[in-house]
């Protein structure tokens, strides 16, 4: 992949890191861990905190507590939502992950107290549980083949962004 195209899939990768650590509220940090897998031509990277989760953290930032989880997910993945304060800025991290699997083909899976959501390039689905997870696993798969992908805005290849 050209240079641009890998700043960019990095920073949207990163995503996942910054909000763990900025709205988790976790103690104890953040784990991770991600393995290649050639012959399936895919990378899988797992973060996980133990913090309030994301519905817990939507549920705080609304004021309100009956907000199913369900609910809660798909708002947190929709542009120009977020839990900062609004003078803080933000709203594009969850979304720009999305939008990185639907170009890549690949996949997202979130699992945040009894929340739970699943986005493959086609399609994304939000449930409300009956397990619980205490915190937020986020696992993406990213596609990787022999193709050399580029930014829109590079020339003469296939482009992702």
């Amino acid at each position: 992949m050209s240079d641009g195209l890998r700043y960019a899939l990095a920073a949207r990768v990163c995503e996942i890191y910054v909000n763990a650590f900025e709205h988790s509220h976790s103690r104890v940090g953040v784990f991770s861990c991600g393995q290649h897998y050639p012959k399936l031509k895919s990378l899988r990277l797992t973060a996980v905190d133990f913090g309030i989760g994301i519905p817990g953290n939507v549920r705080a930032f609304s004021g309100d507590e009956a907000i199913a989880a369900k609910s809660a997910m798909n708002w947190a993945f929709q542009l120009g939502t977020t839990t900062r304060p609004r003078s803080a800025g933000g709203g594009v991290g969850l979304d720009l992950l999305k939008e990185l699997v639907r170009l890549n083909g690949g996949a997202l899976s979130v699992f945040s107290h009894e929340g739970y959501a699943v986005l493959f390039s086609q399609a994304e689905r939000y449930e409300t549980r009956s397990a619980y997870f205490e915190g937020t696993m986020v696992t993406i798969t990213l596609r990787c083949d022999q193709a050399h992908y580029r930014l829109a805005s590079e020339p003469n290849s296939q482009h992702l962004f």
